[in-house]
């Protein structure tokens, strides 16, 4: 059985996230994955993506994200590898509303989200993580000399047809 798979290389801007969101749509589409899970899916990757355009890379550039969605039919798991050469991925420290393990690798520094609180109503940012973890499974960084890889993943149920089944009387 073949994993479907889409591969992207968008510019860093935002106008460029339709095409995600289509592609993501297409993919999911394509495996049966119930509507609602497949909402959610296209939600946090978005958002993965418009922080690492917010958060990584100047205002105006020419670089691009690089974008891997693949859909593992045998362990029923969506996965967005997101690649960018912006700036490293760092959690900003003093912050005790997340969470994260951090393991020190040969090839970098891997930031895995353990928990983040709800924020405040009076925050005017910091809900992109916070909506990230409660729709998806997981969320990881691996911070290299090349760049930062996001590890998106979320588990998901398809969506089943109705058999229908006719049957025959036979008189006795």
């Amino acid at each position: 059985m073949i994993n479907p798979r889409v591969h992207l290389e968008l510019p860093v801007n935002l106008a460029y996230l339709s095409v995600l969101s289509s592609a993501i749509n297409a993919l999911l589409k394509t495996e049966r994955i119930l509507d609602e899970t497949a909402d959610k899916i296209q939600l946090a990757v978005h958002e993965a993506c418009a922080n690492i355009i917010d958060h990584a890379h100047p205002p105006i550039n020419e670089s691009y994200i690089s974008i891997i969605l693949l859909v593992d039919s045998k362990r029923h798991q969506f996965r967005a590898d997101l690649f960018d050469m912006g700036r490293s991925f760092e959690p900003p420290p003093g912050n005790s509303n997340t969470v994260w393990h951090i393991s020190f690798q040969e090839n970098g520094t891997r930031y895995l989200l353990k928990s983040v609180n709800e924020p405040s109503l009076e925050q005017d940012r910091g809900r992109g993580l916070y909506l990230m973890q409660q729709l998806l499974d997981h969320i990881s960084c691996l911070v290299t000399e090349g760049g930062n890889h996001w590890k998106l993943i979320k588990q998901y149920e398809t969506a089943v047809t109705p058999t229908t089944f006719t049957a025959e009387v036979i008189p006795t």
